[in-house]
């Protein structure tokens, strides 16, 4: 009895073993996701997902995420992600073990379901297609010399594709000085690109993760100058050749030039000679009359001081 009672109880044992070890199976093959799960039957059913863009940030905070179930296909739950792109659903949020859900939020570009029989934290990690990805990237530059007028038609630009170095993309300027790159160029976005033409001064690079409208405005600097300006050059006095009317014109307006400032110099001259004549004679008829008045003064003062002696003269 007792060795009947052994053997139905290690048959026992490896049953209950057996059917852990499947039950550990099936639950591997069904996580094929990239975090450790601990699975439970009283432990409670959690969801948490991470969502990042394509080039690796997380989501804008506030990014509603839904879990929709299958099984009616009415039921919604919907949470908003957190400033790390990160959404947690919870059996408070109505989360049920046995249900299928899919995961959906704008921008995701493949679908996904999962579903739990027992109470675990599930992990998911979602790579999210950015907004406007859809748009097409242009880039259009426009080139202008530093006294603002465009560059000359047909000038060739160059975005060099910074990731291998080799990538090139190449197109001639307007009238206007403008030129457009498109994908249907070769221009793609998630890349690093340069712009390269000649004259410029400084390096511009550029990159854009979401299909935009990308205008930029360059100053070059003038071919063959250095400070951006055009420089023109002089204009050369024409040579003359002896004997011609134009030159002998030159020499007779020379000469009458030469001849009017002589005639007009003589003439200054002599007025300068007159007007000192007269300065002179004038200062040598003021020296006299002045001694002459001192004299006059001083037989006047001798005059009174004799009759005050009682003695007169007459003169």
């Amino acid at each position: 009895m007792t060795k009947k009672l052994l053997v139905h109880g290690t048959l026992l044992t490896g049953a209950l073993m057996g059917l852990a070890f499947s039950q550990a199976a099936n639950l591997q093959t069904v996580h094929a996701a990239e975090t450790s799960v601990v699975a439970s039957s009283t432990k409670p059913l959690t969801f948490k997902g991470t969502f990042r863009y394509t080039n690796g940030l997380p989501v804008k905070a506030g990014t509603p995420v839904n879990l929709r179930n299958l099984k009616d296909g009415t039921t919604v739950l919907t949470k908003k992600t957190d400033t790390n792109g990160q959404v947690v659903f919870t059996e408070a949020d109505g989360l049920k073990k046995g249900v299928n859900y899919s995961v959906e939020t704008a921008g995701y570009r493949y679908g996904y379901t999962f579903r739990s029989d027992i109470g675990q934290d599930w992990v998911r990690s979602f790579e999210v297609q950015m907004p406007q990805a859809a748009k097409p990237l242009t880039f259009t530059g426009t080139f202008r010399y530093a006294n603002g007028l465009p560059v000359k038609a047909g000038t060739k630009v160059t975005l060099r594709n910074l990731k291998d170095g080799k990538t090139k993309i190449t197109k001639e300027t307007d009238a206007k000085g403008q030129v457009t790159f498109t994908e249907a160029d070769g221009l793609k976005k998630e890349v690093n690109w340069s712009v390269e033409t000649a004259g410029m001064e400084h390096g511009y690079t550029f990159r854009s993760d979401l299909g935009k409208n990308w205008e930029k405005d360059f100053t070059l600097l003038a071919a063959g100058n250095n400070t951006g300006t055009a420089v023109k050059a002089a204009a050369k006095a024409p040579t003359l050749k002896r004997g011609s009317k134009y030159q002998k014109h030159t020499k007779h307006a020379k000469h009458s030039k030469h001849a009017k400032h002589s005639k007009h110099n003589k003439h200054n001259k002599h007025v300068s000679r007159k007007c000192t004549v007269k300065h002179h004679r004038s200062h040598k008829a003021r020296k006299h009359a002045s001694k002459k008045a001192k004299l006059l003064k001083q037989l006047r003062h001798l005059l009174k001081q004799l009759r005050a002696a009682h003695i007169h003269f007459k003169i």
